[in-house]
């Protein structure tokens, strides 16, 4: 595995001319998490999970370069609490289409888009990105979402781990509640508030739900004025790794599908 960030120019020439090279591009957020979760939470998992399920395609013959992770996404759930940067979706579009249209004029041919981020106009400018480049290069552009909900759709898969969490409904665990926190306590333990996570209340509420009712952002959502939803009280880092281990997995499984059928 190389890190383009690190990679001499003559070295990225080389990597983008082997027709098995795999980048990957994080898609990551500046956005609350709770009062226990950094605000770069979504570029951490992103990132994490880039090299996670990049080591299980490597081990299918692959060759994977994780791209530096986009620190920015569309946020505008969480633009009442302060700290979060909201992007318009047409300004994410943009970026991501250029970024991956840069790697493709290099030669590179397999673009993921790695996206740990679940509000809607984040995904939509994702996707559209993907579309654009595929439409306009030679490369093909696969788009993995990770996020609470089990749908897939229009190329694009969402995952769940919801069996292997504790808390009482974590069909619920939408926003900074029980994995992100257990992520957090599993992959990098100083960036979170143990003791004030343990002491957070559960906030269970269907988003959906209140975003077909009218709410605009997550301060407007009963029991949302702590930017979390979800069970951050039970979060354990050994619940973190088992759930962040099953979601590399499948991420890796999906991908190497879809890598599959682009060669046949």
């Amino acid at each position: 595995m190389q890190f383009l960030a690190k990679m001499k120019y003559p070295e990225a020439k080389e990597a983008a001319q082997n027709p098995r090279a795999v980048v990957f591009v994080p898609a990551g957020t500046m956005e609350a998490h709770g009062p226990h979760l950094p605000l770069d939470t979504d570029r951490f998992g992103a990132e994490e999970l880039s090299v996670a399920s990049g080591e299980i395609i490597e081990q299918a013959g692959y060759s994977v370069i994780i791209a530096p992770a986009v620190p920015y996404g569309v946020c505008k759930v969480a633009m009442p609490f302060p700290g979060t940067v909201t992007l318009e979706p047409e300004t994410l579009e943009r970026v991501l289409t250029d970024i991956c249209t840069s790697l493709a004029a290099h030669g590179f041919r397999k673009l993921v888009l790695l996206n740990h981020h679940g509000e809607a106009a984040h995904n939509a400018a994702l996707g559209r990105a993907a579309s654009s480049v595929h439409s306009t290069t030679d490369a093909r552009v696969m788009f993995a979402f990770i996020g609470p909900h089990r749908q897939k759709s229009g190329g694009r898969f969402s995952l769940g781990g919801e069996e292997l969490m504790l808390g009482a409904h974590p069909e619920f665990d939408w926003h900074a509640g029980e994995y992100e926190t257990a992520l957090t306590l599993s992959r990098r333990p100083g960036a979170v508030d143990p003791q004030l996570a343990r002491g957070l209340p559960p906030v269970y509420v269907d988003l959906h739900h209140q975003w077909a009712l009218g709410a605009k952002n997550f301060a407007e959502v009963p029991g949302g004025e702590n930017c979390y939803f979800g069970d951050p009280s039970a979060a354990t880092a050994e619940t973190g790794e088992r759930v962040f281990a099953e979601r590399a997995r499948i991420i890796a499984e999906k991908l190497l599908v879809e890598l599959g059928a682009g060669e046949e």
